[in-house]
């Protein structure tokens, strides 16, 4: 018998809940996103006679992330027995999930760690459901699953084996408490940590961009259309900061800001409905930095017709130079080597060794000072404290820092790959 996926995931017309949307995602496809974020390659689904499933409704993004047979069960056969008499002709082991219920993937992780039984079927729930066996997942190796076709009774909950409860979200979608729980974690598992976000952004803007998220993802709106709303906002921010006034360009200053907040918008409601693609990634890098150049451009022009010195041009050209060429460097080894349109992704030569949780590289600060949650909220209040010569020289200053980092970098790297080349590192 040709060998079928690890993960089997049932699909039965008498718990429709398989149908239920969470944020314009069915939890069908829930599972099969949330089991390739894992690592899985691909995943069988077994719907019986009863179910109304239609393979356009897992969507494109799904598909093209997890290879997805469907494989109707024998009329005279429940999805799991059909799917136990496929398990017990193949080696390893093998994952059985339901369709109805919300997965998080570190619960999944953690069922693929487990170690195998060989003796007992595993019946797995997570700690956000202790008691619910019904749901539970299976996990059955080959000889269990060929013992398990000898009992008269398919019922999952029924079924002898071991009961195990592991760490994760695991939950039916059976209730109103239960889906308003599910969205409330959905959400919430949407924040990222603060090294990565940032400070300002973790404490100041991701509790209000979670609420708007929540709105928005019941609308048609695409991560690129926010993408695109933000960078106008940004551009719109620039012309008051070039062309206007004190009060106006520190309005212009503010949108700046928004702009950066709204821009949280897209990565959440990309992750909310599995839309995240490389090239939206690299269209919301991109934009930003656009922003970010005719931002510091725009403040040397608020300087100018202001009756400030001509000096200001000038540092405002360094800041620009020194900001975009080691970006252009950090976008092409994020692309080759990371794949990634990230930069947050990149590492410093220094840090690629295992340095003991915590420590802080002379450079670390950067990380924090260099991300657009914190420049964006610094130079609107200097905008707003009438400090523009003194954001222009931050400017000068993080450019200048972070451009010598990336010279440190590119000094170890090569050296490092000198040494293996001669062989005396």
């Amino acid at each position: 018998m040709k060998p079928i996926a690890k993960f089997i995931i049932l699909v039965e017309g008498n718990r429709p809940g398989y149908q239920t949307r969470l944020f314009q995602v069915s939890l069908l496809a829930r599972v099969l996103n949330e089991l390739a974020l894992t690592g899985a390659e691909e995943a069988l689904v077994i719907p019986d006679s009863e179910a109304d499933l239609d393979p356009s409704s897992l969507g494109k993004e799904t598909l093209s992330r997890i290879k997805v047979e469907i494989r109707s069960a024998p009329a005279s056969e429940s999805p799991l027995s059909y799917a136990l008499s496929l398990a017990a002709n193949q080696p390893g082991e093998t994952v059985v999930l339901p369709s109805d219920r919300l997965f998080s993937n570190d619960f999944l992780r953690r069922v693929q760690a487990l170690p195998v039984d060989e003796k007992q079927a595993q019946k797995i729930a997570a700690s956000s459901s202790p008691d619910d066996r019904e749901g539970a997942v299976l996990r059955v190796s080959q000889s269990v699953a060929g013992s398990l076709l000898k009992n008269a009774s398919f019922d999952r909950g029924g079924l002898p084996g071991r009961d195990l409860v592991i760490d994760g979200f695991s939950s039916p979608i059976a209730t109103k408490e239960q889906l308003r729980e599910a969205r409330r974690f959905l959400l919430y598992s949407l924040r990222k940590s603060i090294d990565s976000d940032g400070v300002v952004a973790y404490y100041l803007m991701r509790p209000l961009t979670l609420r708007i998220t929540r709105l928005l993802a019941h609308t048609p709106l695409q991560p690129n259309h926010l993408t695109l709303i933000s960078f106008l906002i940004g551009l719109a921010g620039v012309a008051l900061v070039a062309f206007g006034s004190r009060w106006p360009a520190t309005l212009g200053a503010s949108f700046f800001f928004i702009a950066a907040t709204t821009d949280c918008l897209d990565g959440e409601i990309a992750r909310l409905r599995y839309k995240m693609s490389y090239s939206g990634a690299w269209l919301d890098t991109i934009t930003d930095d656009i922003q970010t150049v005719l931002f510091i451009g725009a403040s040397a022009m608020y300087l100018s017709h202001s009756g400030q010195p001509e000096i200001w041009p000038i540092v405002a050209g360094a800041a620009i130079l020194l900001f975009a060429l080691p970006q252009v460097y950090v976008y092409h080894q994020i692309h080759t080597r990371y794949h990634s349109a990230d930069p947050v992704d990149f590492k410093y030569a220094w840090e690629n060794g295992a340095a003991p949780s915590g420590q802080r590289t002379p450079f670390s600060f950067l990380k924090y000072v260099g991300k657009r949650d914190f420049y964006t909220l610094l130079f609107s209040l200097l905008f707003l404290a009438n400090l523009v010569p003194a954001l222009l020289l931050a400017c000068l200053t993080v450019a200048a820092s972070r451009a010598v980092g990336v010279a440190v970098h590119l000094y170890l790297a090569r050296r490092r790959q000198a040494c293996k080349m001669v062989s005396e590192c």
